[in-house]
C-alpha cells in the first residue's frame, strides 16, 4: 500500500507545495480503502502490544499470533516477560 502510494506520488510530483498536495492526495486515492483500514487495524495492534512492555520480536510474535483477538491476555504477556 504505502509503496504504490509513494510511486503513484513521485511520478506527480512537481516539487512544488502545491504540487505535492495534489500528489500525494491522488496517492492515497489511488489505494483501496480495504488496505488502508488493514494496515492502520495491523498497526493499532502493533501499538497496543508495544505499549503493554514487549520487545519488538515478541510484539510481532504477538500480533501474528493473535491477530483475531482485540487484545493479548496477561497469559501470553507473563509468558512474554519471563523470556
Amino acid at each position: 500500500m504505502y509503496t504504490r502510494a509513494k510511486c503513484n506520488a513521485r511520478l506527480s510530483y512537481n516539487y512544488i507545495f502545491k504540487g505535492l498536495k495534489k500528489a500525494v492526495s491522488k496517492a492515497l486515492d489511488s489505494v483501496d480503502l480495504t488496505k488502508i483500514h488493514y494496515f492502520a487495524h495491523h498497526s493499532e495492534h502493533f501499538m497496543s502490544v508495544y505499549k503493554l512492555g514487549l520487545s519488538e520480536k515478541a510484539a510481532a510474535f504477538a500480533v501474528k499470533k493473535y491477530h483475531f483477538h482485540h487484545r493479548v491476555s496477561e497469559k501470553v504477556l507473563e509468558e512474554f516477560a519471563h523470556d
